[in-house]
């Protein structure tokens, strides 16, 4: 990272994977991001961080990339527009120079050009607003989330056709099974067992809450 920078974003998706850890890990965690971003400093996080850690970082870089790309465009734009006045100011200036004056008609075919140029550019900065809205769903996750989510790929083949639960949802599901990841998953593989649940529901996470309410009936 430029070790000039004076500020960077930081997501929401950050917080949620953070919110309920210890202020010890959450310094941790700020304080190597910011020795990242200002000071250009790589250094090792502590295990627990290493994950989200490199997620976030990754993610810095990207705005990092995303905010050049767009200087760019800018610049080229300016660039653009500034030609044309000059071009239309020498025009201006020798009426009688009918070879100076040609720049006139290609000026206005890219005046409709620019026009184009900022239909791109708007669908460019919504395909990217896209893209991390898509990113910010798994960016950051804790390594007991990434532990669950690979075991749920690896046991549950049938149930990955529904909505994968969120890291919020699982930690829910996890409370309402007593905090007892045993009892968590033995209910997801009875889910996986019963072959109509993919077919009769859409989310592993409503599905799983209604079956472990039901337990405690």
């Amino acid at each position: 990272m430029d070790n000039q920078k004076n500020n960077f974003i930081f997501h929401r998706n950050w917080w949620d994977s953070l919110h309920d850890e210890s202020n010890e890990l959450i310094g941790a965690f700020l304080r190597d991001l910011c020795q990242y971003a200002f000071c250009g400093e790589d250094s090792e996080p502590l295990p627990e961080l290493r994950l989200s850690i490199r997620h976030a970082k990754a993610e810095m870089e990207q705005d990092v990339k995303r905010y050049q790309e767009t200087c760019e465009r800018n610049r080229q734009k300016a660039q653009l527009r500034w030609s044309r006045v000059k071009d239309t100011t020498a025009c201006k200036s020798m009426p009688s120079d009918a070879a100076a004056c040609r720049s006139i008609p290609m000026d206005a075919e890219h005046a409709d050009n620019d026009n184009d140029n900022d239909n791109e550019l708007s669908k460019d900065n919504n395909n990217n607003k896209e893209t991390k809205a898509k990113k910010d769903i798994s960016l950051i996750m804790s390594p007991e989330y990434t532990n669950f989510l690979e075991w749920l790929k690896t046991n549950c083949t049938h149930l990955l056709k529904m909505k994968i639960p969120t890291e919020v949802e699982y930690k829910k599901l996890l409370a309402l099974a007593d905090g007892s990841k045993t009892k968590l998953t033995d209910k997801l593989l009875a889910m996986e067992n019963d072959k109509s649940v993919p077919k009769k529901k859409r989310s592993i996470y409503r599905t799983c809450l209604e079956w472990l309410k039901r337990d405690k009936r």
